[in-house]
């Protein structure tokens, strides 16, 4: 396995365990009004607090990278992450074209046709502009669900 791969692979077995941490979390990010309906409507904080995991996992800094999909109807906006050319979205689940809970890939072409809202670092120190109280402890919960300590 080349070293690009590998590296591909780790970033989607830590993805898939952060989303599985939050669905074991999911009665606890509610009282805290985080993630009322994940995925649906979730993906920006979806986005900050799995960019932070990854960052505090020495898997770099990411980009939460978001867009609004053209077309006819409601506004429909959606947020993943960026690094590298390598895509992360642990929510495009909730899109009817989307059957994968995890995408992890290096072809963004389902994400080509959105129209680019911009981007952000995807950290909880403040730099991302959305960094609550709420959202800290919501961190703080699912990492104490990865790490198998005491979530309160």
């Amino acid at each position: 396995m080349s070293s690009a791969a590998g590296h591909v692979d780790r970033i989607a077995e830590i993805a898939a365990r952060y989303r599985r941490a939050i669905l074991d979390s999911s009665p606890h990010l509610v009282e805290l009004g985080v993630m009322n309906n994940f995925p649906a409507g979730a993906c920006g904080q979806a986005c900050l607090l799995l960019g932070e995991h990854l960052w505090s996992r020495g898997q770099g800094l990411w980009r939460l990278a978001s867009g609004m999909r053209p077309g006819e109807g409601p506004i429909v906006t959606h947020s993943w992450l960026v690094r590298d050319g390598l895509v992360v979205d642990i929510t495009a689940d909730q899109f009817d074209d989307v059957d994968t809970p995890v995408v992890v890939t290096l072809d963004d072409a389902w994400y080509q046709p959105w129209d680019r809202l911009g981007s952000r670092w995807a950290r909880l120190d403040g730099t991302s502009g959305q960094d609550t109280p709420s959202l800290r402890q919501a961190y703080d919960h699912i990492d104490a669900v990865l790490t198998g300590g005491r979530a309160g």
